[in-house]
């Protein structure tokens, strides 16, 4: 049986056809790939890429810090220290951000092995 995606639901109430993708049941399209093409270059186009990865959030302020948009980045060790505000360069603009300490989350950059075909 295909893993299912959190958003699985919506895409099939959407109207999306399904591929089997490393275990995972993912939307194929649509529609077509020529209007989904059209679609993405001249409107926008949301990926659901919820089966590449997870992040674990911890510590008293995780379920506020989800009100806000959240950019995860690694900075050299002994480059900033926790509460040190940095700039971030987002798509041609600078955006304030601070920096964290661990464990405010634990990054795992891909589902582990037993999810994959």
């Amino acid at each position: 049986m295909l893993k299912k995606t959190p958003l699985h639901d919506l895409h099939a109430e959407l109207g999306a056809s399904f591929t089997d993708f490393a275990g995972w049941s993912m939307p194929l399209r649509y529609t077509s790939e020529l209007a989904e093409h059209h679609a993405v270059r001249t409107i926008a186009g949301i990926f659901d890429l919820t089966h590449m990865g997870e992040i674990e959030l911890s510590g008293p302020e995780a379920g506020r810090a989800l009100d806000h948009p959240i950019a995860m980045a690694y900075l050299p060790t002994g480059r900033s220290a926790p509460g040190t505000e940095v700039l971030v360069d987002i798509r041609g603009s600078k955006e304030p951000a601070q920096v964290v300490e661990l464990p405010f989350y634990r990054r795992q950059a891909c589902p582990p092995q037993e999810n994959r075909s």
